[in-house]
């Protein structure tokens, strides 16, 4: 994975400049360079040299960073030709500083890798620390957080979860190697230097969300500033205020969570984002008055900013009516709206304004324009660049003044990159106000810009988008169409880096990305929809599969890489990309075994639609209709999906099943399967091609839908019980086809005991231990770890085994520190911990082919996470996942979970082994005489999921 990490090549600091409205990088990159250049003049030089290395200096303090580049590159070449290795390190680091301060990482860090290389061979420790330190900072600048922890430590520290206490107050005692940074900075005793390369550890583990280390490293980083370092406290604080605002987001995204799907914690997850939010705000406070008696605007600059971020953000918690009048009640000078009064609002902004003018021409001052342009605290507005918010903090005309600005201030700087910045926010601006052609103007110099050489191609994306947007909205729709094409195949190039470059992102993902995504496959269904109609009424004997429509085929590759990116942007890393397939639909569903069709749903805008691959290479589409032919809205289909799942969940309860309560499942089952599988069945698809097995590829929380227990109202029979049913999160992560492995051997862990897992009770498993005699029945080579002998100690690989049955208690939580897995000892592993261990059993040709979790709650969560720790077992490399939507009985559990490895052994495809494992507890056959009529009720069988590969 990492090697693929290191190779990309896109710079994304400007997009998150754009985004996220955060100017917040830890250390000005020019002090080290700075400081040697004006304190230290390069020896053995000529004058001219000197006069190069000083006008440079001049140039970089104007903001004039191209120009100082074209003087420090002659300087170089002059000390090249001396063979001046001092002082070309000297220049070089410069060199690096302003193409950092362009944007141009890759040049940076160029540059800081042969600093390093330079003052290792002068011998000079200190200085290699220090340039060590410059360069890590350029790393994590650019999105490769860990390189720069490599660099500063050595190795990553071990994590640390949200339920300790006093976090702030723990001490990093990493073991670092003796050649990274830090241990150089220790041996040198340079405390500034030390200071430096924590500060930047915190920035590394911030970047990958990991907080709390964050905070650790910023802390101690800030307890040993003194009188003689006391300007980088202003920077240390700026630092530790993000840390904790990445917090209050993420906190303030598991509090929607739990919000919306009706969890106990949504109090106590509102309440940890609140008193993050606080935090945020005064380290904030703290670095702008230290800024000020520092005299250091640009950190001025950026502390305002980042106050009204928190309280931007802060305002987009959702309270109920309940908790916002205890809020208010107890804190009435907070305004209704906002956690934070709506008079310190008004007085950064007066701060902000008037520092504006003071600062110098450079990037930070032309994003702070921009920034102040948008600044609004429209609850509803997530992506400034892309949404038009409902009212701006300034006027109109005061926001055009501050874009006027930006575009004047990268014409000073000559900065082809902040430029594109500048013009396209301007045309964004115009686009708000409907004055398309304006926009469309300024927007089509801004494309001019960002695609000249490429040099703003973490830009590119964002204005082909908003050219489109223009131009439909211009009435010319061809042109609309190309041009967000345009859009996506950009988007698609850099993706990875804007997904996996800072974590905070994937709080923006479904405002930043997943619209231009769902945009372009509207566009192309509904002309797919169109000439389907066309040709059928021109002619009747058209095929309908419309096989050679481009529109369609267009429509399913952007919907595929839609669900990649969605689980990019989940895992919070690429390591996904490395488990992609370049085989297409039709290649999955071909072959001895192809009698297969693929289900792939999409939410649009007002609508939803259902596409249907068959092994003959053909392609249906079927938009979800009401009875009169109208589009059903996502609200309302999310009303139904909720209704179903919620009853269908209780059903436990339910003794009779032709209650009022019992009979809402059922009525739900038919009408999702006459929204979702009915309109294809009635065409004949299904019986033209003999399908035998159904998988779907869903979206939003159609995943959430156990679909085996969808009902034909025509026949009255369960899905399952016509076709076997699974699910992969996207086809290009299917494993491809090849020879079946034997099944002959399983490693088998097993906890049956009860457990106490952070104060929580899991009660015993009595029936775990009648499922794992099951298993050493039908597999003679089978490696048991069972009860106590099931722990963190126990887990070490021996041996390539095809099958991981893991039967225990696991939780699927919306944080991470409540999703696990129950071990012996009252331990738990939790999900980065599981996929390592996946990993030690096996990879490549001898990955582990199926992975069971037979357990409660595996596969539960929001609508994103609903593949759980099946999800993250495919990240592992595993090909098959088999898991549960819920809690389920233990017993009828490892009824279940006998009857489908029997299949399995008998030559049954996994997603059919699946299929008449559930029919046995359907149907109650006669060899199973134990089977209480209760587990006929879906409740019992329809949750037990396949993910991934189903032969």
């Amino acid at each position: 994975m990492s090697k693929q990490y290191l190779r990309r090549k896109y710079r994304i600091l400007g997009i998150l400049f754009a985004i996220s409205f955060i100017l917040c990088s830890f250390i000005s990159n020019i002090s080290l360079g700075t400081k040697q250049i004006a304190f230290g003049k390069p020896v053995q030089q000529n004058q001219d040299t000197i006069q190069l290395v000083n006008r440079g200096i001049e140039n970089y303090k104007e903001g004039q960073f191209r120009k100082a580049i074209e003087e420090w590159e002659t300087a170089l070449a002059n000390a090249q030709k001396n063979n001046n290795l001092s002082s070309q390190a000297v220049i070089r680091g410069n060199l690096a500083s302003a193409y950092q301060k362009l944007g141009d990482l890759e040049n940076s860090i160029k540059h800081w890798d042969i600093v390093v290389n330079l003052y290792q061979q002068l011998g000079k420790s200190q200085e290699t620390g220090r340039a060590m330190t410059e360069l890590a900072q350029a790393y994590s600048n650019s999105g490769k957080a860990k390189k720069a922890i490599q660099i500063l430590c050595g190795e990553e520290a071990a994590e640390i979860n949200d339920k300790e206490t006093n976090i702030s107050k723990l001490k990093p005692d990493p073991s670092c190697l003796q050649t990274s940074a830090l241990e150089i900075s220790r041996q040198q005793k340079d405390i500034e230097g030390e200071i430096l390369v924590l500060g930047s550890l915190g920035e590394a583990y911030r970047n990958l969300a990991k907080y709390n280390l964050a905070i650790r490293y910023l802390d101690t980083a800030e307890e040993k500033i003194n009188q003689e370092n006391l300007a980088l406290k202003s920077k240390l604080l700026n630092s530790l205020g993000n840390a904790h605002l990445g917090k209050a987001k993420l906190w303030s995204f598991y509090t929607e969570s739990a919000f919306k799907g009706g969890l106990y914690q949504y109090e106590q997850f509102l309440q940890a984002a609140k008193s993050y939010y606080r935090n945020a705000w005064n380290y904030f406070q703290s670095s702008y008055q230290n800024s000020v008696e520092q005299n250091d605007k640009s950190a001025q600059m950026g502390a305002l900013l980042n106050l009204t971020q928190v309280i931007y953000r802060s305002n987009q918690l959702n309270l109920p009516p309940k908790l916002n009048a205890q809020l208010l009640s107890s804190q009435p000078e907070i305004d209704k709206n906002s956690l934070f009064s709506t008079n310190q609002l008004k007085q950064i902004k007066t701060q902000a304004v008037e520092l504006l003018d003071k600062l110098p021409e450079s990037p930070q001052k032309l994003y702070a324009a921009i920034n102040l342009a948008n600044l609004s605290t429209d609850k509803n507005l997530t992506s400034p660049l892309t949404q038009c918010p409902t009212k701006r903090q300034f006027s109109n005309a005061e926001a055009a003044v501050f874009l006027d600005k930006a575009i004047a201030t990268a014409d000073i700087i000559q900065d082809s990159r902040s430029k594109s910045f500048a013009l396209g926010a301007a045309g964004h601006f115009y686009e708000c106000q409907n004055d398309y052609n304006q926009a469309l103007t300024l927007t089509r110099k801004a494309l001019l810009i960002a695609d000249y050489k490429l040099q703003a191609k973490d830009s590119l994306y964002l204005w082909q988008w908003q050219q489109a947007r223009l131009l439909e909205k211009l009435g010319k729709q061809s042109d609309a169409m190309l041009a967000y094409e345009r859009a996506f195949q950009t988007l698609e190039k850099i993706r990875g880096n804007i997904i996996t470059a800072e974590r905070d992102l994937q709080l923006d993902f479904r405002d930043v990305i997943q619209p231009l995504y769902r945009k372009l496959a509207s566009l192309k269904l509904d002309k797919a929809t169109e000439k389907t109609t066309l040709n059928q009424k021109v002619n009747k004997e058209v095929n309908e599969s419309n096989q050679n429509n481009q529109e369609f085929n267009k429509a399913r590759e952007i919907i595929n890489s839609l669900r990649l990116a969605e689980l990019q942007n989940y895992f919070g890393n690429d390591c996904i990309t490395a488990l992609i397939t370049p085989q297409k639909v039709d290649e999955l569903l071909g072959g001895e075994e192809g009698k297969t069709a693929v289900f792939s749903s999409i939410f649009l805008e007002n609508k939803a639609a259902v596409l249907l691959s068959l092994p003959d290479k053909s392609q249906h589409i079927e938009w979800i209709e009401e009875s009169n032919n109208k589009p059903i809205s996502r609200e309302k289909l999310e009303l139904e999906v909720n209704t179903f799942l919620k009853e269908l969940r209780g059903q436990q309860e339910y003794i009779v099943e032709d209650t009022p309560q019992s009979q809402i499942v059922y009525n739900q089952a038919r009408k999702l399967y006459d929204w979702i599988i009915r309109p294809f069945e009635d065409k004949g698809y299904f019986k033209q091609e003999e399908i035998e097995t159904l998988v779907f590829v869903q979206d939003g929380l159609f995943r959430s839908i156990p679909m085996s227990a969808l009902i034909d109202k025509t026949q009255n029979k369960y899905l399952i019980e016509k076709y076997a049913v699974a699910i992969t999160p996207s086809l290009n992560l299917t494993a491809p086809r090849e020879a079946r492995k034997k099944l002959n051997k399983a490693m088998v862990f097993g906890f049956s005991e009860e457990a106490n897992i952070d104060g929580q009770v899991f009660e015993a498993l009595p029936y775990v231990n009648n499922e794992i005699a099951s298993i050493q029945e039908l597999f003679s080579n089978t490696k048991l770890l069972s009860n106590q002998d099931f722990s963190t100690k126990e887990r070490q690989k021996t041996d390539d085994y095809p099958i991981i049955h893991i039967a225990t208690h696991a939780q699927f939580g919306i944080i991470p520190e409540d999703t696990f897995l129950v071990l012996g000892d009252n331990q738990k592993l939790t999900i980065n911990d599981l996929e390592k261990s996946l990993r030690k059993f096996g990879d490549g040709i001898n990955a582990v082919d199926l992975l069971t979790l037979s357990a409660c709650e595996t596969a539960t969560g929001d609508e994103r996470a609903t593949l759980g720790l099946a999800g993250i077992a495919l990240q592992a490399g595993v090909k098959s996942a088999l898991a549960s939507l819920w809690s389920v009985d233990d017993k009828s559990t490892s009824i279940l979970i006998t009857e489908f490895y029997q299949n399995l052994r008998a030559g049954e495809s996994k997603a059919k082994a699946l299929q008449q494992a559930q029919l046995a507890l359907i149907r109650n056959p006669e060899k199973i005489s134990e089977i209480e009529g209760e587990y006929k009720k879906p409740y019992y069988w329809s949750p037990f999921i396949l993910v991934g590969n189903w032969l």
